[in-house]
Order: structure tokens, then C-alpha cells, then sequence
């Protein structure tokens, strides 16, 4: 059911609990930050250890997703005018004193959203492979061929791009991510374009294709010229 045609005091509760929500979350991402958390998460990210901790990586590949989903969600609940969120930042933006290691940091998270990218490309190929050349396609075969890419890693794709949205504020990190992702046959309005389809998919929680579309769309109406990171920004925080 729409939230349009929610009773008033439902729908205000369900806005209550969200902000209360909200506000947990941006508590605890100050917390993790305020104690060296990133410390150890980009310990992680870089697969950084020697022996049984390379072995570890190995055994647990998901590990990636979850670094990349930790990522993603200290970027959208650290306020922007903070310093937890310039801290956060910093990691991915060039420094007069430091002008090489932030690129390990960004080429590390564009290698993963290459990743993933691929993974649900081809899950969408055997998806319409799986389908009638002759038949169109329904909401079922629309609601598998979702699902497919779910379970391909569109999720972790869409926590990625979320990282790259943010990191591609500092003009030089976007620079160095357009180069990278251009390598691949990748660019920042592809990203844009993953992200409006994140946004359209939280607020169509039954994720039927036709409405998912049709916030899509009106994500773009919003918004003169191209779609770009920066806009879709206003939609994740």
C-alpha cells in the first residue's frame, strides 16, 4: 500500500520511528569514527594482513560487502559539515603532504564497483536470455530478472556508488574516478543512474518494476540536464 493512503496517525508513527531511526544511526557513525574505527574498516577494505588473516579474506569473500556497506552508511549518516565526515573524506582527497596513497583508496573502491558491476550485468544477460524473444515481459519475469540481480550483487553495486557519489565531491578524487571507471566502459552518469534506481526501490517497497519506473522518472523530471552523483546525493542522506 502506498503511504499516500496511510491513516494519518500510521503514517506519522512510521515518520516518528524513521527519524528516531535516523538519528541512531548518525549517533553511532559518529561513535565509530570517534574511536578509530576507520582505522580497522580500511585495515579491511585493502585486504591489508599477513598468514591467516589473507586466509580469512579468501574463506570470506562477503567481507567485501560488508566493508563497502559500512562505508556507504558512515558517508550518509556523518552530517557533511562535520568533522567525522571530513575525516571520512579525507581518506579518498589528495593532501599537499600526501599525493599517492588516497589513490589506493579510491582505485580500490572503483575496482570493486567494476566488480560488481559486471556480476549483475551478467546476471541480467542470462535473465534475458531466460526470456521469450517473443513475449513481453510481465511483472513476474521483471520481479526474477530484480531478483537475479539482487542475488548477483546489486546491492553491494548501489553501496558503492554510493561511496563514489560522495568521494567524487573532492574535484581531484573525481578526476582520478573518471579516468578509472572509464577504463572499463563505466562513467559517473551510470552511476547516477544505479543510485535513482536504489532511491526508486526504497521508496516501492513491494519493488514492482512499473512503480520503481515511474519514481525513476520522476527523479529525472526533477532535475534539469543530465542526472549526476551530486544531484542524487539529496535523495541518499
Amino acid at each position: 500500500m502506498s503511504p499516500t493512503y496511510l491513516d494519518p496517525a500510521i503514517k506519522d508513527s512510521k515518520e516518528g520511528e524513521a527519524v528516531e531511526s535516523k538519528a541512531l544511526a548518525v549517533s553511532m557513525a559518529k561513535r565509530y569514527i570517534d574511536n578509530r574505527g576507520l582505522k580497522h574498516l580500511f585495515s579491511i577494505l585493502m585486504h591489508q594482513g599477513k598468514g591467516g588473516v589473507q586466509k580469512l579474506y579468501k574463506k570470506y569473500p562477503e567481507t567485501d560487502d560488508r566493508a563497502v556497506s559500512c562505508l556507504a552508511s558512515l558517508f550518509r549518516f556523518t552530517r557533511r559539515d562535520s568533522p567525522e565526515h571530513w575525516r571520512l573524506l579525507a581518506k579518498f582527497a589528495s593532501t599537499q603532504t600526501d599525493d599517492s596513497s588516497w589513490k589506493l583508496y579510491v582505485d580500490r573502491i572503483v575496482e570493486l564497483n567494476i566488480e560488481y558491476f559486471e556480476r549483475v550485468q551478467g546476471a541480467e544477460a542470462r535473465a534475458d536470455s531466460d526470456i521469450d524473444d517473443e513475449s513481453e515481459p510481465d511483472s513476474d519475469s521483471e520481479m526474477e530478472r530484480y531478483t537475479q540481480r539482487l542475488d548477483a550483487g546489486l546491492f553491494s553495486l548501489q553501496m558503492t556508488d554510493i561511496v563514489v557519489a560522495f568521494v567524487a565531491e573532492d574535484t581531484k578524487a573525481r578526476e582520478h574516478i573518471e579516468q578509472q571507471l572509464k577504463r572499463k566502459g563505466r562513467t559517473l552518469a551510470m552511476v547516477a543512474e544505479e543510485l535513482a534506481e536504489y532511491v526508486a526501490a526504497k521508496e516501492e517497497a513491494d519493488l514492482q518494476a512499473a512503480p520503481r519506473k515511474r519514481i525513476i522518472q520522476r527523479i529525472k523530471e526533477s532535475h534539469e540536464g543530465p542526472l549526476t552523483v551530486a544531484h542524487m546525493l539529496s535523495y541518499i542522506v
